[in-house]
């Protein structure tokens, strides 16, 4: 059983992406990085847009699941985006999350910021469970909720 599930999307109208997909999937298989089945992790390309607490976002690792990366402005140097990304890849693929349960998970995130330094974090993520009474169908027992609390692991120019 295969998880991956990549997603190759074309970049919006001034916007572009700081690897191309053929490059991300080469970056993944150089580092290692695998699904839970063992096949490599898979690779999404997401249009997203706006400047975060910690930058432009440049992509997302959910260990053993997928590597999202994310457009950015066009604005933006491409120099040392690149850089910047095959840096913060390779930092954020040696580095662990915290065990996961049904209710907590955690994955990194890598952001470039206007003085050129990436910001690395772990983003740990709780979900809220409702209470399930007696006289619920099982299929109002759900999670109602999560929080996200954003950790800085590490920065560093470029």
């Amino acid at each position: 059983m295969s998880f991956n599930k990549d997603l190759k999307s074309k970049p919006k109208k001034n916007r572009f992406f700081p690897l191309r997909f053929g490059d991300a999937v080469r970056a993944v298989k150089d580092l290692n990085l695998k699904q839970y089945d063992d096949s490599r992790l898979a690779v999404r390309m997401e249009n997203i847009e706006g400047e975060f607490k910690n930058g432009f976002p440049l992509f997302d690792l959910v260990p053993e699941e997928e590597l999202a990366i994310f457009s950015l402005s066009e604005n933006l140097s491409t120099k040392p985006i690149h850089k910047a990304i095959m840096l913060a890849l390779s930092k954020a693929s040696k580095l662990k999350v915290k065990p996961k349960d049904h209710i907590h998970n955690s994955y990194f995130s890598a952001y470039f910021n206007s003085d050129n330094q990436v910001v690395i974090v772990r983003v740990d993520r709780t979900c809220k469970l409702k209470r399930y009474r007696g006289d619920d169908k099982l299929k109002n027992a759900r999670y109602v909720g999560s929080s996200c609390k954003e950790v800085v692991l590490e920065s560093f120019c470029v």
